[in-house]
């Protein structure tokens, strides 16, 4: 089966969010992400995940709880 452009663009996504690819390769991309909404879907998903990420990981804790906690992580800095 032939490998279309939206499959080569959802391999390279992470590169393309991260900068870190050839100017030709993206600006190929730009240009596919001009004409392919579910490309461009795909794209912001994918740009969402850090968000998502922190928001489902994040803990409200007490303030004496935090204050222990950085207490004990400054005194055991030097264990490594």
């Amino acid at each position: 089966m032939a490998e279309t452009i939206c499959d080569r663009s959802s391999e390279l996504l992470g590169d393309y969010v991260e900068n870190r690819l050839a100017p030709a390769e993206r600006t190929a991309m730009d240009a596919h992400f001009e004409t392919c909404a579910a490309c461009v879907e795909l794209l912001r998903s994918y740009m969402a995940i850090p968000e998502i990420a922190r928001r489902a990981t994040a803990v409200n804790m007490p303030p004496e709880a935090r204050e222990r906690l950085r207490q004990f992580l400054a005194a055991n800095k030097s264990r490594g």
